[in-house]
């Protein structure tokens, strides 16, 4: 294509979404974002939870009780970096936490973090 060579229009869309696909398959995130861009609802697999989902955009939707129930799968180390990665609480908060706490902590701090948000706006 970069060469000078003349392909249809059908061509050329099926050549950019393979590597659309391509990208999506790899990289799980890039999925998720193309699948909230276009208003899609789809499930993914349970390994790629911690990363595709925002605990944030979460409870901005569904409160604590929506953060709850989309995490409650997920072990307690597997929290302790979700709550680490949305800088939700820092190494030593969740050091010796049980996944329960771990995840009343991160319903109750991503909900604090919203309404601290939405604050600032109406300001």
């Amino acid at each position: 294509m970069g060469n000078g060579e003349k392909i249809g229009a059908a061509e050329y869309l099926d050549r950019l979404f393979e590597v659309i696909r391509e990208e999506a398959h790899a990289n799980p995130e890039f999925a998720a974002r193309l699948i909230r861009a276009t208003g899609g609802e789809v499930t993914f697999p349970e390994k790629d939870k911690a990363v595709l989902l925002n605990p944030l955009d979460i409870a901005a939707r569904e409160g604590a009780e929506g953060v709850v129930d989309q995490y409650a799968s997920l072990d307690a180390s597997t929290l302790r970096r979700v709550l680490k990665t949305h800088n939700l609480a820092t190494p030593v908060d969740v050091r010796t936490r049980s996944k329960e706490d771990l995840l009343n902590m991160l319903a109750q701090r991503a909900c604090e973090r919203v309404a601290s948000r939405s604050s600032i706006k109406s300001d």
